[in-house]
This record gives C-alpha cells, sequence and structure tokens, in this order.
C-alpha cells in the first residue's frame, strides 16, 4: 500500500465535477492522506463551492497533522513557495509530509510539483492518476476479455 497524499487542487477538482467516486476507484487500495492544511484551505473553499463541505469527513481519506519531525520540512517547502499565511500551505504539508514519510504527492500547480522533484520526491498532478487508472484498466480488460473468450469455448 502506497500513501498518496493530497494537495487542495486536486481533491477541489474532482470534488466539484462530481467525479469524487472515480477518484476513490482511481487510488482504492492506497492509504490516502488528506493533511489538516489541505483541509483548512478545503474548509475555506465551501462558501464558494459547497460540494467540498463533505470530503474532509469522507472514510477513504486518513486525516493528518503535521508532526514535529515534519515542521522544519514544512517551514523550508512554505519558506519557498511564499504567498503570505494563507497561500500554499496546503502544497507546503504534502511535499513536508510525503518528504519525511515517503510516498506520492499529487500536486496540480507547477511550481510544487518541481520543487518536490527537485528534492527527490514523487509528485505527480491528479492528471497522472487519470492516466494511471487507464493503464491499469487497459492492462486488465484484455486479461478479462480472454478469460471470458476461453471459458465460453470450454462451455
Amino acid at each position: 500500500m502506497t500513501n498518496i497524499a493530497f494537495d487542495t487542487t486536486a481533491l477541489s477538482h474532482f470534488v466539484r465535477a462530481g467525479r469524487l467516486d472515480e477518484l476513490k476507484a482511481l487510488t482504492a487500495g492506497e492509504d490516502c492522506i488528506l493533511l489538516g492544511e489541505v483541509r483548512v484551505e478545503l474548509v475555506k473553499g465551501v462558501a464558494d463551492h459547497p460540494s467540498l463541505g463533505g470530503i474532509s469527513a469522507d472514510p477513504w481519506l486518513h486525516p493528518v497533522e503535521l508532526e514535529l519531525k515534519e515542521l522544519a520540512a514544512f517551514a523550508s517547502y512554505k519558506g519557498e513557495l511564499g504567498g503570505g499565511p494563507g497561500r500554499n500551505n496546503g502544497e507546503a504539508a504534502v511535499l513536508a509530509w510525503v518528504s519525511v514519510n515517503g510516498g506520492i504527492a499529487i500536486i496540480d500547480e507547477e511550481v510544487g510539483r518541481n520543487i518536490g522533484l527537485r528534492d527527490g520526491i514523487q509528485v505527480h498532478g491528479s492528471l497522472w492518476l487519470v492516466i494511471r487508472g487507464l493503464k491499469i484498466s487497459c492492462s486488465i480488460a484484455p486479461r478479462q476479455r480472454e478469460s471470458s473468450m476461453t471459458s465460453s469455448v470450454l462451455e
């Protein structure tokens, strides 16, 4: 099982498009992480996008708060990303958590992805999840068809 830590934008886009079930399917079998800083950013977005209101309580997302071992990394990433006290906290938290605990950071903003890649973090945008799902689906589908054809020939 792989840790997948989500930044706000990736979650927000799936929820606002009414595609949360697809995101759950794309990450089935993985430990999906919702950092406290991302949760705060999602809550701030509820006024403009009410559909964001329930995602924080969704049981497939494992809520995590940064611990002491991640705080130094958070401060460093926050310093690089800038934006004042209320901006880029989600990206900084995701990068910090994954840099310490391992896993995959899902960040759609290019600056955050580039910083993560520079530091050797496995970081991708949300489109990568969709492509990954298609690859898995395509590799499974031929086997299912082959199995169906074999069983119908044997019957």
